[in-house]
Order: structure tokens, then sequence, then C-alpha cells
């Protein structure tokens, strides 16, 4: 894939997240929305590149900090839960979530809620303030297959019981696709697949 049709499909993943979170917000409850970008990127890049697929969503941008994936996941968790009773976490290569993950985070608050990637991994993670500490990252082998167990396992740990919700495809490879169309299909997300099909159209015409 060329880096051209790989934006394009990046930016399709930023619109689906970006419905699904107008979609899902609770109005009992108010949200902030963060993005936190690879680091090397400036934020005014990431902000000018993508704030188009985000539209009508407040985003304050932050740089990932250094290091591997659990010390990326600190440090953002550390930074929000400051200011915040609790974070959700999930990345834009994810686009088929469970319909109605955040409510059901919201709604089993102070429990975290779990849902596992496919290939191995969790997909989306939510934690409380008062329960979260640095140790639900440690011992996590991660982008491998047992990520998703580890994840788990280091929650239990830390002396909290997730309540898993499903397990959903993240697109890493071409053939990722097949099963994360079926995915959107079966939660009959029309906008997202159509949304999808006028991209891969673009990318055809380029």
């Amino acid at each position: 894939m060329s880096e051209d049709a790989a934006l394009e499909i990046y930016r399709w993943l930023l619109r689906v997240q970006s419905r699904a979170m107008a979609a899902s917000k609770n109005k009992q409850h108010a949200f902030n929305d963060y993005i936190y970008f690879a680091p090397g990127v400036s934020r005014l890049a990431a902000r000018f590149r993508f704030s188009p697929d985000l539209a009508g969503l407040r985003f304050r941008f932050r740089a990932q900090g250094e290091g591997d994936w659990g010390a990326r996941l600190r440090q953002a968790c550390t930074e929000v839960l400051r200011y915040h009773d609790m974070v959700m976490v999930w990345a834009a290569d994810i686009p088929a979530l469970p319909a109605g993950i955040f409510d059901q985070a919201v709604a089993l608050y102070p429990q975290s809620v779990v849902t596992l990637a496919r290939a191995g991994g969790t997909a989306f993670l939510s934690l409380a303030a008062e329960k979260f500490t640095p140790a639900v990252f440690e011992h996590v082998r991660w982008n491998t297959p047992a990520a998703g167990a580890d994840q788990l396992r280091a929650l239990r740990n830390a002396g909290i019981s997730p309540v898993v919700r499903g397990k959903v495809t993240r697109l890493d490879q071409t053939k990722d696709f097949t099963r994360m169309l079926r995915e959107l299909e079966a939660e009959q997300r029309t906008a997202d697949l159509e949304d999808f099909r006028q991209t891969i159209q673009k990318i055809t015409e380029q």
C-alpha cells in the first residue's frame, strides 16, 4: 500500500471514530477528548492534517511519550487521570468497537471494561482514577498474541476485575480488511461502510 493510500485509510479510520464518539456521548456526563500522536510529529501538523476528519469534536492533542506501548499508555493515562475520574483508551486502527462500549464503560464505572483484539492485545480499555496504578501496564508482552491475556492478568494482579466485552479486528495488514468489514456489517454501520467504499474509490483514482 502506498503512503498516500495508507493516509486515506487512516483518515477514514478517524472519521469512523468521530462518528462512534458523537453517537455515544452520554448527556449526563462531561467528556474531554484527547488524541495522543506519535512522538516526533508536531502538534500543529497533527491538528492541521487530521482535524477535518474529526469534525464536531473538540480534541486536545498530546504527544506520546517514549518507550514501548506500555510506557506510552502509562504516561497518557497518568496525565489524563490527574484531571478526570476515568479514562477510556483505544487505538484509531480499531474501527468496529462493540456498539455502546463507551456508554457501558460509564455505566459500569468504577469497574474496568475491556475489548480484546483478535490478533492479540487490547482494543479498548477503561480505567477509573481511584483504581489506576502504573502496574496495570507491566509484564505485558506487547505486539504479541499474548498481549491481551497479559493485560487481563495485569489488571487482576492490580486488584481490578475487568468486564470483557467482545473481540474485534485491529487493522494491521491488508488481510484484516475482510474481517473488519464483516464486523462493521454485523453492527449495521452503514455510514462507515459507505465512507470506506468512497475512500477506496478515491485511492484507486489517484
